[in-house]
């Protein structure tokens, strides 16, 4: 295959929009949970849920390794969007819509996990070198981080003009253009499956993912650095609506993540000069310890608050690009899919303590336990990439 089986501009075009849709639900549906419980142990366990269907994205490993990579990339966004237009429905029932909200939101974050293994397999095929793969890689994540970064100050704007129900309908009307542009994106690249030994049972398929990862050296470190780093995501995400909530305003709120964008965004416009490196993924992983430990010492003010969140962006944006890019290069294209969701389940199976941690330890007023506890995870996981680099290379 050859890069020009790819609609480049149209391709990022749709990943965008695809973006877009996802960063104004995310923070809607989290503050929606934030002012309507008041409880950040609510939130904490909101977000539970959701890391528990990420923890589970392995069980679906071999499904995306034995099916068409389009079929899987269109099919987990009709999905989405069709859990985005339910939640439309639903949001305005006050007797039924805790409940249902929780199973809809959960089902869209499932989506996620079946559409970027597939969709990283497209793009490796599409492509010839680490460098170019870097490239592409970067140029992705500099897309989704602008438009998370649109979507996020957006979302303030509409949570504070309009209601969580008009705001699900944009949501929806976005999400269903931007399948519509992908499926002309990718239309010309052949829509072929792995061969696959059909009588190799599924529930043993589940753990070739993980059989791969252990024979390389560096996908074994960087998967035990992910199993550290998946306790300090959810917690962070906890910890931001708390911090807002305190500050008076849903601006705050947007205000953080605005931060965490743009440093993303220019850490991917770094990353797209370099080619990828284990040093690198050790370094920035192991420097991004540093402004989150300063939330220590300053998280009551708001403005070095949003300073050592853009920090923690670029350095967490610099390791993530070229971990990705690493992982991609250094998988068989034939347990790419497995290899994926393998990660994806390490990277989120912290998150179901953590959450629930995170909201015992804000409502407890423990701040300064949930980022000690936080810091101390990331420079261990980077310590380990950056010992274990000398042996690799």
């Amino acid at each position: 295959m050859t890069d020009t089986m790819l609609h480049k501009k149209s391709y990022l075009f749709s990943r965008g929009l695809g973006t877009l849709s996802s960063s104004i639900f995310t923070l809607t549906i989290i503050w929606w949970f934030q002012t309507k419980t008041d409880s950040s142990s609510m939130v904490g366990a909101m977000n539970a849920l959701f890391s528990l269907a990420s923890s589970l994205a392995i069980v679906y490993g071999p499904f995306i390794d034995r099916h068409p990579l389009k079929n899987i990339s269109i099919g987990s966004l009709a999905v989405q969007t069709f859990m985005f237009f339910l939640l439309t429905i639903t949001i305005n029932n006050t007797k039924y819509s805790l409940s249902f909200i929780l199973i809809f939101s959960t089902i869209a974050a499932i989506c996620d996990e079946f559409f970027i293994p597939a969709d990283r397999a497209i793009i490796k095929s599409t492509v010839k070198s680490k460098k170019e793969l870097g490239l592409i890689n970067s140029q992705i994540s500099l897309v989704d981080q602008s438009i998370n970064f649109l979507g996020v100050a957006l979302a303030g704007v509409l949570l504070n003009f309009m209601k969580v129900l008009n705001v699900m309908v944009l949501i929806t009307i976005i999400s269903f253009i931007g399948i519509i542009i992908l499926l002309f994106a990718i239309k010309d690249i052949a829509n072929s499956k792995r061969k696959e030994n059909r009588k190799t049972k599924y529930l043993e398929e589940i753990l070739y993912g993980y059989k791969f990862i252990k024979k390389d050296n560096f996908l074994k470190n960087y998967f035990i650095s992910s199993s550290l780093y998946s306790f300090v995501t959810p917690s962070l995400i906890v910890f931001l609506p708390y911090l807002a909530q305190k500050m008076g305003s849903s601006f705050y709120y947007t205000v953080f993540y605005i931060c965490f964008f743009v440093g993303f965004i220019f850490g991917a416009l770094f990353s797209g000069r370099i080619v990828p490196s284990i040093n690198t993924v050790g370094i920035y992983w192991s420097l991004s310890f540093i402004p989150l430990f300063l939330l220590l010492f300053f998280y009551t003010n708001g403005i070095l608050t949003a300073i050592l969140i853009f920090l923690f962006g670029l350095t967490s944006s610099i390791q993530n690009i070229s971990s990705e890019t690493l992982i991609q290069v250094r998988t068989k294209d034939e347990f790419l899919g497995r290899v994926m969701t393998t990660f994806k389940t390490i990277s989120s199976i912290g998150g179901p303590i953590g959450s629930l941690l995170a909201g015992f330890f804000l409502d407890n007023g423990w701040v300064w336990v949930l980022i000690i506890f936080s810091a101390l995870l990331v420079i261990t996981g980077g310590g380990l990439i950056v010992r274990s680099s000398k042996l690799i290379n």
